[in-house]
């Protein structure tokens, strides 16, 4: 008859055998699917290269993105529910160079050494 030893031996080595069966297992379908995803985006990367987007394809995918939070945002500042129905978009770069303007001169305004002198005078 067995002792209880070896039925423990034995029950730990089919044990550590089966797990790490499996985990060679789950091991090697990971890495399968690592591969595939690989190659899934090399090609990915390869269409774009040959394909050449256009930037109103890349800027319509933002302005998607764009929408539902500009709605939720004016829905929150106006506390009612709307909706809007056109929203234009500056393509331009040189539509932002305005904001970028005023907001230049109000820093410069602010941090003026002069205009700072005038407030602590009074």
């Amino acid at each position: 008859m067995e002792t209880t030893l070896e039925n423990a031996l034995t029950v730990s080595f089919v044990g550590f055998t089966v797990s790490l069966a499996t985990l060679l297992f789950f091991a090697a379908i990971i890495a399968t699917i690592n591969k595939v995803d690989k190659k899934i985006e090399a090609t990915k990367k390869k269409k774009i290269k040959e394909e050449p987007q256009s930037s109103s394809t890349t800027v319509n995918n933002e302005d998607e993105n764009l929408i539902p939070i500009i709605t939720a945002a004016v829905t929150a500042t106006v506390g009612k529910k709307i909706v809007i129905r056109k929203i234009n978009f500056m393509q331009d770069a040189n539509a932002n160079s305005s904001w970028r303007s005023i907001s230049r001169s109000q820093n410069h305004e602010i941090r003026n050494i002069q205009v700072s002198r005038r407030n602590y005078d009074k």
